[in-house]
């Protein structure tokens, strides 16, 4: 029997002694938790936080280790670090050191990690002259969390607007000069007997901490009031700050993206505890401008660059007067070179630029001047061919009937030669005749094509066209005179556009006096529940033949090179938009054209 329990308890002191030897095999984790970042009420879940992640690396022992952040800075210097819990603040101050955030806090389970964490004003109903945060200056305020982010940076945030980096050198010389900062590292009760006391006059705690501990403790707070509240989607608690990103767990480069990967699947598969869970963090942006505000930046060197300035300011500014008159004339020639190049270099861009537009607005409208043309032509077959072929279509008509009559005298074998022939007239007829109707149709199509427009601004775009097209060297002078407030119409836009240039270049082209400047006004009105469109230049004094043949339909050009397009082209693009063209004469000279357009409703 004896000898039966000393074998068992060799088999037991065996089987510890190869899980004792399996365990020293095992690599130690450290993972490095910054104390003075980790509010009171999330120091529990964060140890929690540490068995899941050593549930989820089970090839590493992790030991966790509370630091300060000096220490912890320290150690990340001496690249000692792999893993560490700290605010998302100092995460950002490391800047591109090669650390990445893995996994971000967040409250509740439906929470947003980017804004899961803020500070929140105390301070006692009492206190009516405090009011927000301005009304704090030269006040004691007791912050809990020590100078972790959410103590003493994120309060700084707060005092933005009445602090500058630019005035002292550290977060805590800058609050200093507005308010009386003291840390404490006591218990929220304690810190609220302080302010019950009068020890202090506010208190500073991260948001849902005096709701969280009221709870846990059963703590009066009605005669607490909230500076400044703000209301939070994300957080069922008092507020005074921003909300930025909480916590935050971070590798190093020591850390390999395997393990990187382990621990943030361990992490965001862990169940909710006291409503904190682990989130991915993808906007960094409110803690960024603290950081760049207030140059809080672990390797920013502005302190020390201002420190050597103010301490040898006569120095620098001597040595700097002494170099600006050595290379003084160099740099007068440099920069009147520089210059002159610079403008060369401009004007040639310019001149580049407006002949490409020019180019290219003068390919636009002759395409548009060709298209006008197509259509007015295309209407114009569509009309002509109509009538011959019905005549056609009659007289077959009339033939088959002629033929087909009895006692028409037609041999039957003739009279079926005679019939099939003109059932091919008929078949080559209706072919004919659809090709007539698919062109009527075309030009009736095309008609429903416009959309809502500005009459002005196709009007202003029109003028700009021309302005860059137009090659006549005229002096010429345009002016627009049309409301603010656009005017709508149904049209195509690059149509009415045409209209203005045709008639534009009309004004041109009629001055006979080389030496006179022609003036063009455009006026863009509204008439009733019409858009009218005025054109009127100081050309020649018209006849009475003159003036008769504008009002006929098709246009015969007084030029000896003209083909008396232009304003047929203009009078068929406004009829397609059901509107009319009127010419009259202007005083004391020149012509003035007047187009009206069925304006829509705004």
């Amino acid at each position: 029997m004896r000898r039966g329990i000393a074998i068992l308890a060799a088999i037991l002191l065996g089987v510890s002694g190869l899980a004792s030897a399996a365990a020293e095999e095992k690599t130690v984790l450290t993972l490095y938790i910054n104390q003075e970042d980790v509010p009171s009420f999330m120091r529990d879940w964060v140890i929690r936080s540490s068995d899941a992640i050593a549930a989820g690396l089970p090839e590493y022992a992790v030991r966790t280790v509370w630091t300060t952040s000096e220490e912890l800075k320290s150690n990340l210097d001496k690249g000692e670090v792999s893993l560490f819990i700290a605010s998302s603040g100092f995460f950002r101050r490391l800047g591109f050191s090669g650390v990445r955030d893995l996994a971000g806090s967040m409250q509740d389970t439906d929470g947003d990690p980017n804004r899961s964490l803020g500070t929140v004003f105390i301070v006692r109903s009492s206190q009516t002259d405090l009011t927000d945060i301005p009304s704090l200056k030269g006040k004691k305020v007791l912050l809990q969390n020590g100078s972790g982010f959410f103590g003493t940076d994120a309060v700084l945030g707060e005092f933005g607007s009445e602090v500058s980096a630019k005035s002292f050198r550290s977060p805590e010389q800058q609050l200093a000069r507005y308010v009386y900062i003291e840390k404490s590292g006591e218990s929220v009760p304690s810190l609220l007997d302080h302010l019950a006391k009068g020890d202090a006059d506010a208190v500073a705690l991260p948001a849902c901490q005096i709701e969280r501990t009221a709870a846990a403790e059963d703590l009066d707070t009605s005669w607490l009031r909230t500076l400044s509240p703000k209301g939070s989607v994300e957080l069922n608690c008092a507020l005074t700050s921003g909300l930025y990103p909480g916590i935050v767990i971070s590798g190093t480069p020591n850390l390999s993206a395997n393990d990187a990967q382990a621990v943030t699947r361990a992490l965001l598969s862990a169940p909710a505890r006291d409503h904190l869970k682990w989130g991915l963090v993808t906007n960094y942006s409110a803690v960024d401008a603290v950081i760049r505000k207030f140059e809080l930046s672990f390797d920013h060197r502005g302190e020390g660059i201002r420190s050597i300035l103010l301490q040898y300011k006569n120095w620098i500014i001597g040595i700097a007067a002494l170099i600006v008159l050595l290379i003084l004339h160099s740099v007068t020639v440099s920069w009147l070179i520089r210059k002159r190049t610079r403008h060369l270099q401009v004007a040639l861009a310019n001149q580049k630029r407006l002949q490409a537009e020019s180019l290219k607005a003068s390919r636009q409208i002759e395409y548009w001047e060709k298209i006008g043309t197509m259509g007015q032509m295309s209407s114009l077959f569509a009309h002509e061919m109509g009538q011959p072929l019905n005549a056609i279509s009659f007289y077959v008509f009339g033939l088959k009937r002629l033929v087909s009559k009895p006692g028409a005298g037609i041999a039957p074998a003739m009279k079926q030669q005679i019939l099939e022939l003109l059932g091919s007239i008929n078949e080559e007829f209706s072919r004919a005749y659809g090709i007539v109707e698919k062109v009527r149709e075309y030009v009736k199509s095309k008609r429903k094509e416009g959309t809502r427009q500005d009459l002005v601004s196709i009007v202003r775009q029109a003028v700009s066209s021309f302005e860059k097209t137009s090659v006549s060297g005229r002096r010429h002078e345009i002016r627009i005179e049309a409301p603010q407030s656009p005017i709508w119409v149904t049209a195509k836009a690059m149509e009415l556009e045409l209209v203005v240039v045709n008639l534009l270049r009309n004004s041109l082209q009629a001055q006979t006096d080389p030496e006179k400047k022609v003036e063009v006004s455009i006026t863009v009105r509204e008439n009733g529940k019409r858009a009218e469109l005025c054109v009127e230049d100081n050309g020649p004094v018209l006849s009475d033949e003159s003036m008769r043949r504008l009002s006929e339909t098709v246009l015969q050009s007084e030029k000896p090179e003209g083909l008396g397009l232009g304003l047929s082209i203009v009078r068929m693009l406004v009829e397609e938009h059901n509107g009319t063209v009127r010419f009259e004469r202007a005083a004391p000279t020149g012509l003035r054209v007047v187009i009206s357009l069925p304006e829509e409703d705004a």
